[in-house]
């Protein structure tokens, strides 16, 4: 039965498991009478993220979460008087708002126009002018596709190179690997991932920190339950209660059951989105890569992206992400590098289509008659 006669197309079209399918695994918590605190699903959710990206994982109850604990974690392995944080402008407003957490100033850097992600250049001039005044920096693995592997490859090196710890917001990522076969999770010194309710791996909410350092990895998870020792001592002012519930993690281990053929259906229709596309729209560089929360393309300009808005209507739910964070009322005053010429640019050609991995047929063909009646427009 078609879901797009009768009311409009959304944008995202969250799903969960079965309740049945959940339950198989919360049983465990109920048998225990476990419900927090690192319980039987917590632990083998733990075990089944560590085994699908060769790291250490730490399940939490969000990624913004997830971010305030790692960058409190790998804070003090970069400069001790620094209070900078380099991160993208072309970025969910979290990556910058957990670097406020943390007392430290987002100063904003350019991305480049073809895969989206940090600019290399960029960074490595921000990295240099402002030497011993950045804390750390985070990067994106912007809608959930790698960077390319010389790209990773470049922020690592530079980070390493200047001593400052590299954090990777790679939220809707989970399940992507780069070109070079690097799983998401493995880049930077630490790397979070969302299970937010419309991203592709879906537990309602929740999030995991992945990290190849044992020893950041457990005083991560030591953030996340108050920085209490076997005493129940705090032994940091900063530590938080950022602890996944059992319930949560149980959902994110059903969600993972089902992951393969999600994320393959989502793949497979953005592919025929994608073909859909008008002349002069194109999407990021490597995102067949991807992970497809949704379908981000940019138009050939401000105008081709308007007249998409205007045909979509009523009829078919869009957005614009990303709305680049220095024209935020809560950025507007901090830092930048540089102009931000290519955040600016792109932005104001930035579309994001919907999607879902159950599509329908008739979906798929609605967005297409949707752009189609863009280009008459014009």
């Amino acid at each position: 039965m078609t879901r797009v006669t009768s009311q409009r197309l959304r944008f995202q079209q969250p799903s969960l498991p079965a309740a049945a399918a959940i339950e198989r695994y919360l049983a465990a918590a109920r048998d225990e009478r476990w419900f927090s605190n690192c319980g039987p699903c917590w632990r083998l959710l733990r075990d089944r993220l560590s085994e699908a990206t060769g790291c250490e994982s730490v399940p939490v109850a969000n990624a913004t979460l997830g971010l305030i604990v790692a960058i409190a974690a790998l804070r003090p392995r970069g400069p001790r008087e620094a209070r900078q944080a380099l991160v993208p402008s072309f970025a969910f407003a979290a990556s910058a708002q957990s670097a406020v957490w943390n007392g430290l100033e987002p100063v904003f850097v350019d991305i480049d126009p073809d895969h989206w992600h940090v600019a290399p250049d960029a960074l490595e001039r921000a990295l240099a002018q402002r030497r011993g005044d950045v804390a750390i920096v985070i990067a994106l693995s912007s809608f959930g596709t790698p960077p390319p592997p010389d790209v990773r490859r470049f922020w690592e090196d530079s980070c390493s190179a200047a001593g400052v710890p590299l954090l990777v917001d790679s939220a809707a990522g989970f399940g992507a690997r780069a070109a070079d076969g690097r799983p998401i999770g493995s880049q930077g010194d630490a790397e979070v991932v969302s299970f937010h309710a419309v991203k592709p791996l879906a537990a309602g909410e929740g999030g995991a920190v992945f990290t190849r350092d044992p020893d950041l990895a457990a005083e991560i998870l030591s953030l996340t339950g108050f920085a209490f020792d076997e005493r129940r001592s705090a032994t940091r002012p900063n530590g938080i209660n950022a602890k996944m519930p059992e319930h949560t993690a149980a959902i994110a281990l059903a969600s993972l059951d089902e992951y393969p053929d999600a994320l393959a259906a989502r793949r497979a229709a953005a592919a025929q989105i994608l073909d859909e596309l008008p002349e002069g729209f194109r999407p990021q560089l490597e995102h067949e890569r991807g992970t497809w929360q949704f379908v981000p393309v940019s138009a050939s300009s401000a105008e081709a992206r308007a007249d998409v808005l205007s045909a979509a209507g009523e009829a078919v739910e869009l957005r614009t992400y990303y709305d680049p964070l220095h024209r935020m009322p809560a950025f507007a005053e901090c830092e930048r590098t540089d102009g931000l010429a290519v955040t600016t640019e792109l932005s104001e050609r930035m579309l994001s289509l919907p999607m879902a991995a159950d599509f329908e047929p008739d979906e798929i063909a609605a967005i297409g008659m949707m752009l189609r009646a863009a280009v008459d427009r014009t």
